[in-house]
């Protein structure tokens, strides 16, 4: 993926792909249909990892320049799998019952290749990844902590600290880390630098029941699933929140991914 989006419904296996452009605004490129129920599609080394937590099934595809969905490869991992990020060309799978974990590397073809396995502390609710480093934190708590993988797949612990407790977003975009809470409306932006410290950088707020927001090129995408209302942003190198464009698309989407990741509206 280049700045592509993919919508997807897992009730009837649905794809829509799109593209926001510099000015933010929304412009629809092609549709199809893939397989339905899948749980998790996380971006890695431009392809996309489909992934089903009942089954443990996985399948890999690319979107081209067109929005066109070419499927590549599928395969099977262990099911139950909560959270699956992606960081420098790797990607992490955790349990957040168990705090198990697994790394792995999806090749030019589409092929899985597992790493390494370990464990962490449970009950992350969050992994976030930003500038080569993961953020993990907890919603009930506050807790943080930062975390590096390296090109064996091997996780590294970098720094653990608090924040504030309840955002129900965090998600990437140049280099900076956008929080949401979809309750009130309230945002913040933050950064880590390259030691794992966390910096608190500008704080303000925008509509509430946002159920996705997606980064994709430098803009993020906030989507309303239960009306379809989106709006563009943008968040500057010094964390302020720039608005770009609002609009409407069809309601109910569940998966929205972009280049650096996505959210759905029953995970975190």
């Amino acid at each position: 993926m280049a700045g592509e989006l993919l919508f997807y419904d897992a009730g009837n296996g649905v794809i829509s792909t799109a593209r926001i452009d510099p000015e933010g605004a929304f412009h629809a490129l092609s549709r199809g249909k893939v397989n339905r129920e899948w749980t998790h599609i996380v971006p890695t080394n431009g392809m996309l990892l489909f992934y089903r937590a009942d089954t443990g099934a996985i399948s890999t595809a690319r979107i081209d320049a067109d929005g066109v969905f070419h499927a590549l490869a599928d395969g099977k991992v262990n099911f139950d799998w909560t959270h699956i990020v992606p960081t420098n060309g790797e990607l992490l799978f955790y349990r957040a019952d168990t705090g198990a974990i697994s790394t792995a590397r999806i090749d030019a073809d589409g092929v899985f290749h597992a790493l390494k396995t370990g464990n962490l502390t449970p009950e992350w609710t969050h992994i976030v990844p930003t500038n080569g480093e993961l953020l993990f934190y907890r919603a009930d708590t506050g807790a943080i902590s930062t975390t590096r993988i390296d090109a064996d797949g091997v996780i590294h612990g970098l720094k653990q600290g608090a924040v504030l407790r309840s955002w129900t977003r965090i998600v990437p975009t140049n280099k900076v880390l956008l929080f949401y809470r979809a309750d009130n409306g309230a945002i913040a932006t933050a950064r880590i630098d390259a030691d794992g410290v966390f910096h608190g950088l500008k704080e303000g707020a925008v509509n509430r029941d946002w159920t996705h927001l997606v980064p994709t090129n430098g803009e993020l995408l906030f989507y309303r699933a239960d009306n379809g209302a989106i709006s563009t942003t943008r968040i500057d190198a010094d964390g302020a929140f720039l608005g770009l464009k609002d609009g409407n698309l069809a309601p109910a989407w569940k998966l929205i991914t972009g280049d650096r990741g996505g959210t759905s509206v029953t995970s975190h």
